[in-house]
């Protein structure tokens, strides 16, 4: 019989929300747009040019998403046929962002991922922390295929239908053998505002019955393409879905399925007790987020006793603090700010790996001390505990680092016989003391790996009771 694992709940667990901007794609890659090059870009390669004044074909301070949303909408000052003219131009300009977003998506898939990708989705996972995106790419859905992220326990692999919670459904439903629909992974949430590349609906739909996800079949290093073809088999008639930045009046918010997005977003945001903004510099064009987070902040943080914490990431944090302060400036002088993802991300793993600490401490005194501690093995970059593939026992303990407060944890090579490992009780009083923990093989060129979480296996009359620990990157073989 299967176990079921457990995470270790550490005592001051949030409910974290991260919000991703153009900054966080470009960040993966930097061949990917701010918004404004993009509608740049898009602008200069419209064969509607004529259309645009001069003015309008460079587009700076956020200007093109107002410009977009206007567009796209009816406005009560100009004819039909004017507003017909705009419509034509949004859908062409619809068209060459999905054809420039995808050309970045492309080139970004040909070379390997940072490793804080890997490392930020190895702890959104474990801490099944909410993830709000503005962005039409599918990075994070990829950077999920290209690492094995397993469900607490078991099988299968995280996918993006577990992340997306399956919505908008896909293009073909996934049926096990029993013929029966498969069961999400539990795993971070991904809500996508705005819709994303791989999504598509038929032009008249104003139900979201037609609205389906198309596969993302790249991963780093291995791009592949959703074809033409593919599309016309699997979603004939549809196009792509996008939208724009608008207000609650818009067409596309009355779409049931984004409308359920965006409900999920502004549950998320207000039961959070950290909202972290990833290169995203809240535009002004984007009234109906602008609101929804303002009302989030009436609440956000009440369950925590040090209140809301708020953090902006960006290169140029300055315009972000100065629109959170017209929406409370109690929250902008509060806000921690920092200018690197990548920093970030540190400090996201050492926070977990502190919670982990005080996880295991609390087994340390209400728990068995019987508990042998393990780390997931057989693959480069595994974060999750799957029992059909080997566990390798922990096999010895350095004790606690001077310089970081940091337990250092060993792990057998090869060609050494480890049986059981070391027990809990075995860094009882190191636990103590203790801030961090690290991992790294028993081996001068090992990788040190921080651990960012564990999970509890209780015993049966087949094993032992086991700590597997989550480790916040990459594991590699010696």
């Amino acid at each position: 019989m299967l176990r079921v694992a457990t995470s270790l709940p550490p005592y001051n667990r949030t409910k974290e929300v991260l919000v991703l901007g153009a900054g966080f794609s470009k960040a993966i890659s930097s061949i990917f747009p701010t918004t404004d090059e993009l509608g740049t870009r898009a602008a200069e390669r419209s064969s509607r040019l004529h259309i645009f004044k001069n003015a309008d074909r460079e587009f700076k301070h956020g200007n093109f998403e107002g410009w977009l949303s206007r567009i796209a909408e009816a406005q009560p000052h100009l004819s039909e046929k004017e507003n017909s003219a705009n419509y034509a131009l949004f859908v062409e300009m619809k068209g060459l962002i999905v054809e420039i977003l995808s050309a970045c998506e492309w080139s970004a898939c040909t070379s390997a991922a940072p490793g804080w990708l890997f490392e930020l989705l190895a702890i959104l996972h474990f801490r099944r922390a909410s993830v709000i995106t503005f962005n039409y790419d599918n990075l994070v859905e990829i950077g999920v295929a290209s690492m094995p992220l397993w469900r607490d326990g078991s099988a299968p692999q995280i996918a993006a239908a577990d992340i997306l919670g399956d919505t908008p459904p896909a293009a073909s439903a996934t049926v096990g053998l029993d013929g029966v629909l498969e069961k999400l992974s539990p795993t971070f949430r991904l809500r996508k505002l705005h819709g994303s590349l791989n999504w598509f609906a038929a032009s008249d739909d104003s139900i979201g019955a037609t609205l389906r996800r198309a596969p993302v079949l790249s991963t780093f290093l291995v791009p592949r393409q959703y074809t033409e073809q593919e599309r016309e088999r699997e979603l004939p008639g549809r196009e792509p879905f996008l939208v724009p930045p608008s207000t609650t009046k818009s067409a596309f918010y009355r779409n049931p399925i984004m409308r359920e997005i965006w409900r999920g977003a502004f549950r998320d945001l207000r039961q959070a007790d950290r909202i972290s903004l990833l290169g995203y510099s809240l535009p002004s064009a984007d009234l109906v987020f602008n609101g929804l987070l303002q009302e989030a902040f009436q609440t956000a943080g009440t369950s925590n006793e040090e209140g809301l914490t708020l953090d902006v990431v960006n290169t140029s944090p300055e315009p972000v603090l100065e629109r959170l302060g017209l929406m409370d400036e109690i929250y902008a002088e509060q806000a921690q700010v920092s200018k690197s993802i990548k920093q970030f991300v540190r400090d996201y793993a050492t926070r977990s790996s502190a919670d982990c600490v005080q996880a295991m401490q609390y087994m340390n005194h209400e728990r068995s001390q019987e508990n042998r501690i393990f780390i997931p093995w057989g693959s480069q970059l595994i974060n999750a505990p799957y029992p059909t593939s080997p566990l390798r026992p922990i096999s010895a303990s350095e004790g606690v680092r001077e310089s970081d407060g940091a337990l250092v944890l060993t792990i057998e090579t090869p060609g050494q016989t480890v049986i059981d490992g070391i027990k809990l009780s075995d860094i009882r009083e190191q636990l103590a003391s203790a801030k961090l923990i690290v991992l790294r093989p028993d081996n001068a060129n090992g990788q040190e790996t921080l651990i960012i979480g564990a999970w509890s296996y209780p015993a049966d009359e087949h094993h032992i009771p086991q700590i597997v620990l989550a480790p916040g990157g990459p594991i590699k073989e010696i």
